[in-house]
């Protein structure tokens, strides 16, 4: 399952699927897989993948500043793997949209430091030089300058003190941005960062106008932030190492363009679906060759979905698998269950729980009738 934002996590999803079957019939073998497509749930799925496949991740925990500016703590993972050490983290758990009160959404007040503090402390106090991070569910739409902010690499010069922490409006008073004479994290950290999205930075099917809207800005808004604050980060992050590539190449948008900012000033950065990621660590192929029902879903079954997300992922590998969604805007129904067609818009947010729980039902006397 991937997250039915706002309502219900994907773990909770999880576990609500398999109570729900068990009671329906307890002799049932039901196999909980975490998955996440790089959002919401990518360091679970990560910590329960790596787990299967016999390696020990210790979780921690770190105060860092949430996307509004307040201390959070926020968990990440080290993975002990032939002598080194493999920091995993999520950017939605230190900077996501979730973070953020539905009212407070704004892409010009929030931040994504929370992240930059991860980072650096996982490179200065844990000593990790390879790090993967999920770089969906952010709450930001600044490529990643927020982020890189946070590190304290790169000289950023200002036309106004500068902030103690850097949200998109701040980018309209930013001159400059280079990279710090004797810094070493930009140059010896190895990045793997899992994207939910392949989107590419700018344009009309780039981070801002595809995103905008859920991260608070109203529509009439969009261009003008892709204008005024999205185009002058992408002037200011190109220029780092001269990478030009950035405002075309895929997944450049994901985590409102923290992607294209680490890739701008990280000298080594490989950008991946992260529900492939998942997937091969997992072999999930092969899982699921092995078992009689699939179930998997996620909040909106739309266009979105076949963008590196889990639900076509899951279908991709067997095309029967049922898919519980909140709201269908695709034209297939062949085992899609969506809540709203069935309870009502009302119904399907307010009891989620309950909704879902009469879907598995359904799923279930579908099957063995």
């Amino acid at each position: 399952f991937d997250t039915f934002k706002d309502t219900i996590s994907s773990e909770s999803l999880t576990e609500l699927t398999e109570s729900t079957l068990k009671e329906l019939n307890p002799c049932l073998e039901v196999y909980k897989v975490p998955m996440s497509d790089g959002g919401e749930g990518f360091l679970k799925a990560m910590q329960s993948a790596l787990s299967q496949k016999g390696f020990c991740v210790e979780r921690k925990f770190l105060e860092v500043l949430s996307p509004v500016g307040v201390p959070v703590k926020a968990e990440y993972g080290i993975v002990e793997k032939h002598l080194d050490k493999i920091g995993v983290l999520e950017m939605a758990i230190s900077s996501g949209l979730e973070l953020v009160p539905p009212n407070k959404r704004n892409p010009y007040k929030t931040s994504s430091h929370g992240l930059g503090q991860m980072i650096s402390h996982l490179y200065f106090s844990e000593g990790v030089k390879n790090i993967v991070i999920g770089l969906g569910g952010s709450s930001t739409g600044d490529a990643g300058l927020s982020v890189l902010y946070a590190l304290d690499a790169l000289d950023f010069s200002w036309k106004k003190t500068p902030p103690s922490y850097l949200t998109g409006s701040d980018i309209l008073d930013l001159t400059s941005v280079t990279i710090k004479p004797n810094q070493r994290i930009l140059d010896e950290v190895c990045l793997q960062l899992a994207c939910d999205v392949s989107t590419p930075l700018l344009g009309a099917n780039g981070s801002a106008f595809s995103f905008g809207e859920q991260k608070g800005l109203k529509p009439k808004d969009i261009p003008v932030y892709e204008n005024k604050v999205m185009k002058k980060a992408w002037k200011l992050i190109r220029g780092v190492r001269g990478v030009d590539e950035l405002n075309t190449m895929s997944f450049g948008g994901c985590g409102g363009g923290t992607a294209s900012g680490l890739y701008a000033c990280f000298k080594h950065v490989e950008l991946r679906s992260g529900v492939n990621l998942i997937c091969e660590v997992l072999n999930l192929p092969s899982m699921m060759s092995e078992v009689d029902l699939v179930i998997t879903g996620e909040g909106k079954y739309d266009s979105m979905t076949h963008n590196d997300k889990v639900v076509n992922k899951v279908r991709e590998i067997d095309p029967s698998a049922a898919v519980i969604c909140g709201v269908n805007n695709t034209e297939g129904t062949y085992r899609v269950y969506d809540l709203v067609s069935r309870f009502g818009l009302n119904e399907s947010i307010q009891n989620t729980r309950n909704c879902v729980k009469r879907v598995v039902s359904e799923i279930y006397y579908s099957v063995n009738n």
